[in-house]
């Protein structure tokens, strides 16, 4: 987790128990072979299977595997579906020739891939084409462009600077920020996300700076020094050690009644202790709901282990394409893209949603971020992230 923005998955939000998970099951998924009664069609799945993000892909397929299952045990569809899954390698060049294969070879309907950096270079390739392509996650990933018959379950990582911006505007009235940002395109993005929205919205941004990650003292020092200069909200896109230094500069002043928001690869319980007993009510996190409801409970079952956001983002991309082909008037590539930005309704890992327009992308409302603040439980007193009330 050190070092790395949390594109992969980040924290879950809650603390009860940060031990070793158990070791999950490698039994195979069972086979699924399609009722050969009803209308087939046949749809790719792009996943890495070697290379550095095989293990991602691994707790993707996962996820998908159960979602497979459940839509070939129901009876009631109309349509089967044949899986085929393609190795993307864990590139951009893997994934963009699997793309082509699968195309080439008449599949109407895609998902994946996984990682950043193949989302980044797959959607220019799928604007060109017109099979639907369901993407697990947005992640990190920043296309120059999306594919109107795209649609995704993970939102984008920029999303998080957007929605905290919004609550620091509307939910809360503070229209004095300040930002403090990695280097690099994740944390400069992020916060990029977070300007923007802050002054469409009518807010005044003190201070945007970009801080190494290592030198923890550096970031308190420079947000004390936006607080003497008026700002009132702080955006924080780093990981746990500089959002420690930051939390614990709330009880000071100037700081004194200052929020503060976090991004997912900050939520640790030592950000929230070293708020401090009258700082963390106003310490913010920007987070995901972790993979829940009878998804998660098939997963343990199965797995033995508990599912993290990459198992619930492939659950979900599962679902969103069955759903879609069952839904669509005619298995076409057109109609089955229309569906897709159509779908309501969706009982997924993550609760129940519907695909929704975010801006010119279309995602799933479900797996988007939520704002989470912390309380501490009474029986064990550890520090819980409940999704904020407000």
């Amino acid at each position: 987790m050190l070092g790395c923005p949390p594109d992969d998955g980040s924290v879950p939000p809650t603390f009860p128990d940060l031990g070793t998970t158990p070791t999950a099951s490698t039994a195979p998924p069972p086979s699924i072979t399609p009722d050969p009664a009803k209308e087939k069609v046949r749809a790719c799945v792009l996943l890495p299977s070697s290379g550095s993000a095989k293990d991602v892909g691994a707790e993707m397929r996962r996820g998908m595997a159960i979602a497979q299952a459940e839509v070939a045990a129901q009876a009631w569809r109309k349509r089967a579906i044949e899986w085929v899954e393609q190795d993307t390698r864990s590139t951009e060049v893997g994934a963009t020739a699997a793309f082509q294969r699968c195309y080439t070879e008449g599949f109407p309907v895609i998902v994946g891939p996984v990682h950043p950096e193949p989302v980044t270079a797959i959607l220019p390739v799928a604007k060109a084409h017109d099979a639907l392509l369901v993407i697990p996650r947005i992640g990190a990933a920043l296309p120059s462009e999306w594919a109107e018959q795209a649609v995704a379950v993970g939102p984008a990582a920029t999303s998080m600077g957007t929605l905290a911006a919004k609550d620091s505007l509307e939910g809360r009235q503070i229209t004095t920020a300040a930002v403090l940002h990695t280097p690099g395109i994740f944390g400069s993005t992020v916060a990029d996300a977070f300007v923007d929205r802050y002054k469409a919205g009518g807010g005044t941004i003190v201070s945007v700076t970009e801080l190494e990650e290592g030198k923890p003292d550096a970031w308190r020092s420079t947000v004390l020094e936006a607080g003497t200069k008026g700002a009132r909200a702080f955006f924080v896109v780093g990981p746990h050690a500089p959002s420690e230094a930051v939390a614990s500069a709330l009880n000071d002043d100037p700081l004194g009644g200052a929020h503060v928001w976090f991004i997912d690869w900050g939520m640790f319980p030592t950000v929230a202790t070293a708020a401090g007993e009258h700082g963390y009510r106003r310490a913010h996190w920007i987070n995901r709901l972790s993979p829940q409801g009878e998804f998660a409970a098939t997963y343990v079952t199965r797995y033995q282990s508990q599912p993290d956001y990459a198992a619930g983002d492939g659950y979900d991309a599962i679902l969103v394409a069955a759903n879609a082909i069952e839904a669509a008037p005619e298995p076409t590539p057109a109609a089955l893209a229309a569906a897709a930005r159509e779908l309501k309704d969706i009982k997924g890992a993550f609760g129940e949603g519907e695909m929704t327009a975010d801006g010119e992308r279309t995602v799933s409302t479900s797996a988007s971020y939520q704002v989470f603040e912390v309380t501490v439980e009474e029986v064990t007193a550890h520090w819980v992230f409940s999704p904020s009330e407000r």
